[in-house]
């Protein structure tokens, strides 16, 4: 079901990929957990670590703590979405007891949110964005199966010299948070 090349890594590893997840690596916290820069076998990386405490709803809802890794894993081995060019690699993840994480070929500058705040972006910038997102959005719910979204926010979009996004995306069986590369 799910394909061999993806990375099972320890909670150890992650660790060392983020710094021990340093502060200075951490680039915003979402609904359920936080995202952090990261190095990965001399790859930049985008390091998702969920939080337990506020999964505790959905992994209780489905009767299985591993739901959101799981729903993860569905929703990018789905060899339909392989042809959407917004949309980056999922590279691994790690499923232990005390840390739960992906990891992500993305190298995120900063949220959209802080890119604005900081008057980072031009007009024209910002609306490329808004097209590139809006085209994602089209590709992913015109998908033989639908993917609803859910919680698109300037928070919740990574960007890369305004090249990188990343938005949410709720399957149609669970919660899945999903980076985006806008080509």
């Amino acid at each position: 079901m799910y394909p061999t090349n993806l990375v099972v890594l320890s909670s150890q590893k992650l660790k060392e990929c983020t710094n021990n997840f340093n502060l200075s690596n951490l680039i915003g916290l979402t609904q359920f957990g936080r995202l952090f820069r990261g190095n990965f076998q001399g790859q930049r990386v985008l390091v998702k670590i969920l939080d337990d405490e506020k999964l505790k709803h959905i992994s209780s809802k489905y009767n299985d703590e591993h739901f959101i890794i799981k729903e993860e894993m569905k929703f990018w081995t789905n060899p339909n979405l392989k042809g959407c060019p917004n949309l980056t690699t999922f590279i691994g993840y790690t499923c232990e007891r005390d840390i739960k994480g992906i990891v992500y070929d993305i190298n995120p500058l900063d949220t959209l949110d802080n890119v604005i705040k900081k008057d980072g972006m031009n007009w024209v910038q910002r609306i490329d964005v808004i097209h590139e997102v809006a085209k994602l959005l089209k590709f992913i719910h015109e998908q033989e199966k639908q993917n609803m979204v859910l919680n698109i926010s300037a928070s919740h979009i990574l960007l890369d010299k305004f090249n990188l996004v990343r938005g949410s995306v709720l399957t149609s069986s669970g919660f899945s948070l999903l980076p985006i590369a806008v080509a």
